[in-house]
């Protein structure tokens, strides 16, 4: 069962002996109390070696960030044979914890021939080796059930498990084997479906057959199993292939022929038919089914066609689009189809704006024609834009307030243009006050409605978001804090509204106020896929804060995810396995390799080490627990390379996506290298410490938290901090060091005087997280000096440039309080000051000892 806290465990029968006795610790787990789940543990175990008591204690001390500790003991449990189910399962959920994925999935199969007669045993051994993507395993699972049940449906099964592996390892032997296996199935009256034929289109696409494949979706036992509702979809697949094989007149015809008879509303078609009739390969949702990105872009025509034919074409559509119009006069289809003519001809016409003003007098008072709005805008010049806005602000005062809405959508999307459109040279300043004056123009009207619900999207979200872009651009302190007041007051009218939080959380953050960018956090409610694809908004945010607690719960939340998700994904393999949703199966192979690969868990491993510097101090109260989660963060990150050679922007589902998420990459290398750099001088490897320094380096523009889709570093004109850079002068110096240079001695005090000619703003904190973990670097490596009598004649020089660094941020953080006016923002901040000061006491008092 799934525990409040997101991972899993089994629990037994409860009103067993043995149920009763371990009822205390699955409620202790439930609630989330691991400290009293491992006294009643203990309590057990010294009673009689009880071996899922110890499966359990693994589990809580896992929890408890006890990692070596868990890991020694769930190894002596292993070393026993295990004959009882609930343990076996137990034992898989506590090695998932650990990142044991495969001891869990060999101790299921070595312990096969204990629970022969159990079908939860082989099937989740069946649907794990899917999840791993060893579909040979699978395949002789399946042909062992085959011979125990004589089920012909096994069969069905093999034949899948071999196409996953000719699709997914790329083997066209078992894709041949697969493609036979399948053509009998489909010529056959029982095991015939619509999923074995979706099968064996994604194997032809994939031998790029795309002749056989359309042939097979032409032929009468087709057309048979795909019904009437889905009829459109085969006609889709259909148009979709033709338009790779290089057939795009007729696959354009029979797009034609699909809206024409039944689709004559659907814009994606409309779009399709376009891509067709330009010599390109459909790009809409039915196409992505079929086609992978680089499958599509292999077959896709490489030679355009030539100007004369492609006007002759576009007048062709045109045609097309006024007929649907005239026979269809209520639809908006046909016509927002003529304006997305109009923006890939790329030529200025009136007809955009004719078309607005049609649509607005049929659609002008429903909540959603505001996006019809936005998709005519990029078609309309600035003056056409700001003609049709005037006309039909003058006509929208004897309207409804919904039609003054919808104009003023319109409006804002012009402005939001107009930021879009400026550089950092334009003057922002003057722009985002008048988005602030249309902003309060925009509230008089929303609070005039009495209509809107709570989780309703406001008509001034949009004008309050382009305020804070603006503000973010500018990059200035008291931008930011303008930026601030809009976007309170848009979060009290639309509490809901996801981008304007997110905005909060961005701007506190930047302003130091990590408490209250916490807070907004926590509203949103994030869980599951979401927490992990969104993850890079609060992670290293909340460990460049210090807040440790904070940190600890966002960690605990995406280990438990991808905890559950490991199981989960094996249950909906079984699940689309007993359904024969064989298309099915092959997303949630996707899928699984999008999780498998997400760099948000090592992120938030790595962040954990690194939300308390000081507690690496040898010495610290919580040192040891800080070498036993960096040991255990860097075994569960693997191979740091992968997470760049498998990154899949994909994976950031519902994320605001970064300009480019090549970046959050990086960013989690970094990190990771800077944790090991740490570590490797823990342990006196400073030759790779020093490699890791230089790994940090190349990614050293990353370094810092992402804010979101932006990089804030914002500027005061009473603070020019240079803290960022500073902690990259540090780190070339310790790496100079690590590999003995007596030069960097010397380098070391003049960047010292260099920092102490500049001062602290309040945007500053995440370079100086980065300042306290390299001196931290320096500290450790100060003390290994110390014992080398070669180096010792270095260790004052370094001791008294540290301390110094100490000693003026220590002066200077505080000053930040003073900065502040607002009493919300300066409380906030000054917690945030308050845990950098005990933090750069701490290394202070060890370089004093």
């Amino acid at each position: 069962r799934a525990s409040r806290s997101g991972s899993l465990i089994l629990e037994v029968a409860p009103m067993s002996s043995d149920g009763r006795k371990l009822r205390p610790i699955y409620d202790a787990i439930d609630v989330g109390n691991y400290k009293k789940a491992l006294k009643s543990c203990n309590q057990l175990l010294a009673k009689s070696p009880f071996p899922l008591a110890k499966a359990l204690k693994v589990i809580v001390l896992t929890r408890l960030r006890r990692y070596e500790e868990a890991d020694s003991l769930c190894s002596e449990v292993l070393q026993h044979p295990v004959t009882d189910i609930d343990l076996l399962f137990t034992l898989s959920a506590a090695l998932g914890e650990l990142g044991r994925g495969d001891d869990a999935h060999n101790m299921f199969v070595s312990s096969r021939d204990s629970f022969t007669n159990e079908s939860r045993v082989v099937s989740s051994i069946f649907a794990e080796s899917i999840r791993r993507h060893d579909f040979s395993a699978a395949q002789q699972i399946s042909m062992q059930l085959l011979r125990l049940s004589r089920d012909q449906r096994y069969m069905r099964w093999s034949a899948a498990c071999n196409a996953l592996q000719g699709i997914f390892n790329n083997d066209a032997r078992m894709r041949l084997l697969a493609t036979a296996q399948l053509r009998k199935f489909i010529d056959s009256e029982n095991g015939s479906t619509q999923e074995v034929l979706r099968l064996l289109l994604s194997l032809l696409i994939c031998d790029n057959k795309i002749a056989g494949a359309i042939e097979l979706l032409e032929s009468e036992k087709a057309k048979n199993l795909f019904s009437q509702a889905t009829e459109g979809e085969r006609i889709r697949y259909i148009a979709t292939l033709k338009a790779a094989a290089g057939n795009t007149d007729d696959a354009a015809e029979h797009i034609k022929t699909l809206i024409s008879e039944a689709e004559p509303n659907d814009i994606s078609l409309y779009n399709a038919f376009l891509d067709a009739i330009s010599g390109k390969v459909p790009r809409d949702k039915v196409s992505q089914e079929i086609l992978s990105d680089e499958m599509r872009d292999r077959l896709s025509l490489s030679v355009p066609k030539d100007e004369v034919l492609q006007e002759k074409e576009e007048e062709y559509a045109l045609a097309f689009f006024r007929e649907m119009q005239e026979q269809h006069p209520t639809l908006k289809g046909p016509f927002l189809a003529e304006v997305e003519l109009l923006k890939r001809q790329q030529r200025g016409s009136t007809r955009a704006s004719e078309i607005l003003e049609i649509l607005f007098d049929k659609y002008g008072d429903r909540p959603g024609f505001r996006f019809d709005f936005q998709a005519i805008l990029p078609v309309l010049s600035q003056d056409e834009a700001a003609t049709v806005t005037r006309k039909m602000l003058e006509r929208a005062k004897s309207l409804s307030l919904d039609s003054k809405k919808n104009v003023l959508i319109l409006g804002n999307s012009l402005l939001c243009r107009g930021l879009r459109s400026k550089g950092d040279d334009g003057d922002l300043a003057e722009l985002r006050q008048l988005s602030a004056d249309f902003y309060s123009a925009a509230n008089s009207i929303a609070e005039a409605t009495q209509s809107l619900r709570s989780s309703e999207r406001r008509v001034d979200d949009d004008i309050a978001t382009a305020i804070i872009a603006c503000a973010l651009r500018e990059k200035s302190v008291s931008a930011a804090k303008h930026a601030v007041e809009i976007a309170e007051k848009a979060h009290q009218l639309s509490p809901h509204n996801t981008t304007i939080t997110l905005s909060l959380v961005v701007l506190y953050s930047s302003l130091g106020c990590f408490s209250l960018s916490y807070k907004y956090w926590k509203s949103l409610h994030i869980k599951e896929i979401q927490l992990d694809s969104m993850g890079h908004w609060i992670i290293s945010r909340l460990s460049c804060s210090l807040h440790q607690e904070n940190h600890s719960a966002e960690e605990i939340a995406i280990r438990g995810f991808h905890n559950k998700s490991r199981y989960e994904l094996s249950q909906m393999v079984s699940f689309v396995f007993e359904r024969e949703s064989y298309a099915q199966a092959t997303e949630f192979v996707r899928f699984s390799d999008k999780v498998l690969h997400s760099h948000q868990l090592p992120l938030a491993l790595v962040e954990q080490c690194l939300v308390s510097p000081s507690s690496a101090l040898p010495g610290h109260q919580d040192h040891d627990l800080f070498v036993q989660q960096a040991r255990f963060a860097l075994r569960r990150a693997g191979n740091i390379d992968e997470i760049e050679a498998n990154f899949d922007r994909d994976v950031l589902y519902l994320a605001p996506e970064p300009e480019n998420p090549q970046d959050l990459v990086s960013h989690t290398k970094a990190r990771y290298f800077l944790l090991s750099a740490i570590l490797h001088t823990l342990d006196g490897e400073m030759e790779k410490a020093s490699d890791d320094a230089e790994n940090v380096l190349k990614h050293g523009e990353f370094i810092a938290p992402m804010d979101g889709v932006l990089k804030v570093d914002l500027e005061d004109e009473n603070h020019q901090s240079r803290s960022r850079e500073f902690s990259l002068d540090l780190l070339r110096v310790f790496h100079a060091l690590a590999r003995s240079s007596t030069s960097a001695v010397e380098d070391l005090a003049a960047k010292v005087d260099e920092l102490k000619s500049c001062s602290v703003g309040v945007g500053d904190f995440s370079g100086i997280h980065l300042v306290l973990s390299v001196s931290l670097l320096i500290v450790l490596l100060v003390k290994k000096l110390h014992k080398s009598n070669a180096e010792q004649q270095h260790v004052p020089l370094i001791s008294r440039a540290v301390s110094s660094i100490m000693r003026w941020y220590r002066t200077e953080v505080p000053r930040l309080v003073e900065t502040e006016n607002d009493d919300h923002r300066k409380a906030s901040l000054a917690e945030t000051v308050s845990r950098y000061s005990e933090a750069i006491d701490a290394i202070s008092r060890f370089l004093s000892r």
